[in-house]
């Protein structure tokens, strides 16, 4: 393809406000991917090797379940948060794989590792991440409720049900926040 032809197909890239779609560079899908998957290496590698069973991370589960008791005494129900538990009819203890950090780093490798502008990345992972940060929040409040109610449902709804709506939100926020980004120029 001559210069001619490819300045012409970026300037129509650009106005059409392209990221990672077919018309796109073969090149920006392959960066893409590469550095997402070597973002979510790294943060995995810290979440087990430095971050979990930390202090940080033990205060984050606090302020998980202690965040979690007060939704569910919004809802009029009687639970205290004791550190990382739950009680209140039900008993149930945050841990490590409830604190909603994978879907989170699922999100921001993938904010970061799309190419748009610092300022949209920066933006996105702020709303994407407190997002993600409330519905987890509420997820952990259904968990309990399911738990207090219908504990027959519990082990589905922990294990299987609430995991994949989680991430399935992860990767519809950034498709939503990656549409966005690349829709119209970026003025800062």
């Amino acid at each position: 393809m001559g210069r001619a032809a490819a300045a012409k197909r970026g300037r129509r890239e650009e106005r059409l406000g392209v990221g990672l779609t077919a018309n796109g560079s073969t090149d920006r899908i392959i960066r893409f991917c590469a550095v997402f998957v070597a973002l979510q290496v790294a943060t995995q590698a810290l979440y087990y090797g430095l971050f979990l069973n930390s202090r940080p991370f033990q205060v984050y589960l606090h302020l998980v379940a202690a965040s979690a008791a007060a939704v569910l005494r919004l809802l009029g129900r009687g639970v205290t948060c004791e550190f990382d538990m739950l009680h209140g009819g039900f008993d149930m203890s945050i841990r490590s794989g409830c604190d909603g950090l994978q879907a989170m780093a699922i999100f921001a490798s993938a904010v970061v590792a799309y190419p748009a502008s610092w300022t949209r990345r920066t933006q996105g992972l702020l709303a994407g991440v407190a997002s993600l940060l409330g519905i987890n929040i509420v997820r952990i409040a259904t968990l309990f409720l399911v738990g207090a109610e219908w504990p027959q449902h519990f082990e589905s709804a922990h294990v299987q049900v609430w995991p994949a709506l989680l991430i399935l939100c992860a990767v519809l926020l950034w498709a939503a926040w990656a549409s966005r980004a690349t829709s119209s120029p970026q003025t800062a």
